[in-house]
């Protein structure tokens, strides 16, 4: 009897291999907040940007661990804007990821803005709302997202920064 309940196991795992990065992505919260600030990009100038704080919560038993997590601004046509982070180290001449680990219960912040491609988001978006989304990968296998949140109009949203908090992001993950 133990012989064939472990030969069912066996041909089970060979058929639906357990993917724990996958089942672990399941207790990944995320949330965050919108706002705009103002940027200088020359001596003179200032421009608006969108500015997005976002909270990565392990709400699992284990460790959650990825080694590049993509933020994308995203109109609805034309290019898009990404942010990878990753950290890399260099070692004889190597470039070496290494991941980054959430440990059971632990929350990560990251701070992401639009800065001088604002302007070209909003006019590839065609008078649709701009996204904001966020995916995590490990070995370049994604492993959790996309998650996805519309950005409100650029001018309607508060600024950020010195302690003002900006609008709350209502994240779905994508299918």
């Amino acid at each position: 009897m133990k012989r064939i309940l472990l030969d069912v196991v066996l041909l089970i795992s060979l058929f639906f291999p357990l993917n724990y990065a996958v089942s672990e992505a399941d207790n990944i919260s995320v949330s965050g907040e919108m706002g705009r600030e103002i940027y200088y990009p020359d001596k003179g100038s200032a421009l608006m940007a969108y500015r997005v704080k976002i909270k990565i919560k392990n709400a699992g038993v284990k460790e959650f661990i990825f080694d590049k997590m993509e933020a994308v601004f995203s109109p609805n046509r034309g290019e898009s804007l990404t942010a990878g982070v990753f950290m890399e180290i260099k070692k004889d001449g190597n470039k070496i990821i290494i991941p980054i680990k959430l440990s059971a219960g632990e929350i990560k912040d990251w701070e992401f803005t639009s800065n001088g491609y604002t302007y070209d988001l909003i006019k590839n978006a065609d008078g649709e709302p701009l996204k904001f989304i966020l995916k995590f990968f490990l070995d370049g296998k994604l492993i959790a997202g996309p998650y996805s949140a519309d950005l409100d109009e650029l001018n309607s949203l508060p600024l950020l920064g010195f302690g003002s908090g900006g609008k709350k992001l209502k994240f779905t993950i994508e299918q």
